[in-house]
């Protein structure tokens, strides 16, 4: 009905207003200054601005289908435009009401997402000191237990080969709040973006699950088979690789996907989804940095019932721990919410269906972990990656450990019996998979070498420099007038 550009958002508290919004004030950069709508008999105010009613829900009455009027219209989508564009922490109001609508709209099919789940990853911290910058392990699993939280490093294979042994003592002591992962190889600028032919693209890839697997074997500490992509950019020629050699999933930021992925066609909808796949299967987890309207984008994906993964750097600890005490409290703000590793957050991008004794799931990637409910007796598996009269091995491990092996399964798999409540795992191998110890080395260079030893070496000397720079900063100057 209007339009506008910047201003706060009032969320009401009944039922009408989707439950991670209630009683929020956000800000949308695209909607100040919206005419305000005239509230009949029966509506329900959703949110306000200036406490005046710029979206409100009117609920059916005598056979008339149920309604949400706004002030800001729909955005226009131009040919090869994507919702996600739209629908992010600085421009969302025009959006919501329409997801919040094909939402309801969709319940009674029954599809539901996973528990939420949530995760905080520190890109680049190496394992050579017991600190990194302004990060101290010891202290980190300390602070996250008390918040409850958990912190994922990470970690760039690089650095495997220089390890403090007493640094993966601490991630052994705490798998409930540390965690790694696997960032990139040898963390160059857009490593895992550049056009690299399909040799190259397994080199790379193979050589930093081999690089973590030695550190693995030597200090006993895993690392999740999960791919964060340096500088957030990660090309999708690198998913067939990725998908071969046993990777669960990658992080993706649909604000950089995208626009890197210029000429490439993806779904409108592409980043909406509750449950999302890659090509080939591949894992997709959407990934969140920490910038002006993080918390925003933590509600976003929360009402889209995604994880919370919100990454960061060491400066962002520069003064303490705080921001991880605001980020643990806005997550857990949200209701019933596990913070775990990525691990964990790749084996649950699924989405299940319960018709009486069926569960029905819908996978986001080749391996999840499924509760079976109470009175579930057969459990119906969806593979979307699987193209119509194609067929892959499936396999299905049971709460009680029997294994269940089906060599050749549709994209739809025949119902599989489960023997009564508990945990069962669905995995979908490839089909011709690649054993990374077989795959040969990219050609050695030194400039990642020296790359690595410049950027620790300004890491490292930051929280001196920080202090050195705050005692040398002179103190402000009071005013004539001021007393002591």
């Amino acid at each position: 009905y209007g339009s506008a550009v910047g201003g706060a958002m009032e969320f009401e508290r009944n039922l009408a207003v989707p439950a991670v919004f209630r009683g929020r004030t956000l800000t949308d950069a695209h909607a100040s200054t919206l005419p305000p709508l005239r509230v009949a008999a029966g509506d329900q105010v959703v949110a306000s601005q200036l406490r005046r009613p710029v979206w409100i829900h009117r609920p059916a009455v005598d056979g008339t289908a149920a309604r949400d009027v706004v002030s800001l219209p729909l955005p226009v989508l131009t040919e090869g435009a994507y919702l996600r564009e739209c629908f992010n922490g600085g421009n969302f109001l025009g959006v919501l009401p329409l997801l919040g609508f094909l939402q309801r709209l969709t319940a009674r099919e029954g599809w539901q997402p996973a528990p939420q789940r949530a995760c905080f990853v520190f890109d680049d911290p190496s394992l050579r000191w017991q600190s990194y910058g302004f990060v101290n392990y010891q202290q980190l699993a300390r602070h996250a237990k008390n918040w409850n939280y958990h912190a994922a490093i990470g970690f760039i294979p690089l650095d495997a080969a220089w390890v403090n042994r007493s640094v993966p003592a601490i991630f052994r002591s705490n798998p409930a709040r540390l965690s790694l992962v696997i960032h990139g190889c040898n963390h160059l600028r857009l490593e895992m973006a550049r056009p690299y032919s399909p040799a190259q693209r397994m080199a790379i890839c193979a050589q930093a699950l081999r690089r973590v697997g030695e550190m693995e074997r030597q200090h006993l500490v895993p690392v999740c088979r999960v791919m964060e992509p340096p500088f957030g950019v990660i090309d999708q020629a690198m998913f067939a690789s990725l998908v071969a050699l046993g990777y669960e999933a990658a992080l993706i930021t649909a604000s950089q996907f995208l626009p890197h992925h210029q000429g490439v066609q993806f779904p409108p909808g592409f980043g909406l989804q509750a449950a999302r796949h890659l090509s080939g299967g591949l894992g997709m987890i959407p990934r969140i940095t920490i910038k002006p309207y993080w918390q925003t984008e933590a509600m976003l994906a929360a009402f889209l019932g995604q994880p919370i993964v919100i990454v960061g750097h060491h400066q962002d600890a520069a003064n303490g721990l705080e921001a991880l005490e605001e980020i643990a409290e806005t997550v857990n703000g949200f209701g019933a919410v596990r913070w775990c590793s990525l691990t964990e957050i790749a084996r649950a991008n699924y989405t299940t269906r319960l018709e009486g004794a069926t569960l029905s799931v819908s996978l986001g990637a080749r391996r999840i972990l499924l509760p079976v409910p109470e009175g579930v007796r057969e459990v119906r598996i969806h593979r979307p990656w699987i193209a119509d009269n194609a067929v892959e091995p499936l396999m299905v491990k049971g709460s009680d450990q029997t294994v269940r092996a089906i060599p050749s399964a549709s994209a739809e798999s025949a119902p599989v019996t489960v023997m009564g409540p508990g945990t069962i795992e669905i995995c979908s191998p490839v089909s011709n998979p690649v054993n990374a110890q077989e795959v040969p080395a990219p050609r050695p260079r030194l400039w990642p070498y020296v790359r690595r030893a410049l950027t620790e070496a300004r890491d490292q000397a930051s929280p001196f420099l920080s202090r050195r720079f705050r005692s040398r900063r002179p103190a402000p100057k009071t005013s004539p007038t001021s007393t002591s």
